[in-house]
């Protein structure tokens, strides 16, 4: 007869033993792979912190020494940028109104200029006849809104066959 022999106590095959060397080589791997993220997750931290540091300098305003030449050269760009800003301030569209109630059809705005700095304006304008420019000055004077509305010039326009009258008007302009 044959003698059966039970062995409980199996050895490790060497299957198993490869299966158990993947793992523990996989286990080393994962572990030296997150150590290598979070070293390289403070590198980034700390460059970011560099890169804002070099751009916040590379903001900072540089302010060079400026020529006398320079200095009076803004000076005189800031000085006709704000003369734009009295101009755009003023009350244009009360103007046109009054200069719209005023005219007649006998009468031909050829220029309207401001001056605010004096709260002056000036227009130039043609007329069929010297009497419509008279009366067109008499109306400005008369509205209340307008002051000092002075004929300036006037003149014939001997060139032109219906020979009107040219003439420019002053005044002060309220804002």
């Amino acid at each position: 007869m044959m003698k059966i022999q039970f062995d409980y106590v199996e050895g490790i095959s060497t299957t198993q033993r490869l299966v158990w060397g993947l793992l523990a080589v996989s286990l080393l791997a994962m572990a030296a792979a997150t150590f290598e993220y979070t070293h390289l997750q403070e590198v980034r931290a700390g460059l970011q912190l560099r890169q804002q540091a070099l751009t916040a300098r590379s903001l900072a305003p540089v302010v060079a020494p400026m020529s006398e030449e320079k200095r009076i050269k803004l000076q005189e760009q800031a000085n006709q940028a704000n003369q734009v800003l009295l101009e755009l301030g003023r009350p244009w569209q009360a103007l046109f109104d009054q200069l719209e109630n005023n005219i007649s059809p006998d009468i031909a705005l050829l220029a309207i200029r401001p001056d605010a700095s004096k709260g002056r304006l000036r227009i130039s304008g043609e007329a069929r006849h010297l009497t419509d420019a008279l009366d067109f000055v008499r109306r400005l004077g008369d509205s209340g809104e307008l002051s000092d509305v002075v004929l300036e010039s006037h003149e014939v326009v001997e060139a032109d066959p219906q020979k009107p009258v040219r003439f420019a008007v002053s005044m002060r302009w309220g804002a």
